[in-house]
């Protein structure tokens, strides 16, 4: 708008009458980097990362639509869980 404003081709718009939007300023602004080091995990199990994806839009045989994955911090083992349901993960895993 301000482009076109300057170029003349907006002459009945006052565009200086209008405020800077804040809003419009901070979506346009980008992430700094990260500055430091991650924590890690300095044992096994001590730090297991867990993820939960689906429904996916092929079945699988066995009538899996879901999955999760387990992935150890330390080690970076990871195990893939197949399930049918996304109800499963709190049935199955809630002892941990």
């Amino acid at each position: 708008m301000k482009r076109l404003h300057d170029d003349g081709l907006l002459t009945s718009f006052d565009f200086e009458s209008y405020e800077t939007c804040e809003s419009c300023l901070l979506g346009k602004m980008t992430k700094a980097s990260f500055i430091g080091f991650p924590e890690r995990a300095s044992d096994l199990l001590e730090l297991v990362h867990t993820d939960v994806c689906g429904p996916m839009s092929t079945t699988a045989r066995g009538g899996f639509q879901y999955f999760i994955t387990f992935t150890d911090d330390f080690s970076r083992y990871e195990y893939v869980y197949l399930m049918k349901h996304k109800s499963e993960t709190f049935e199955k895993f809630k002892e941990f």
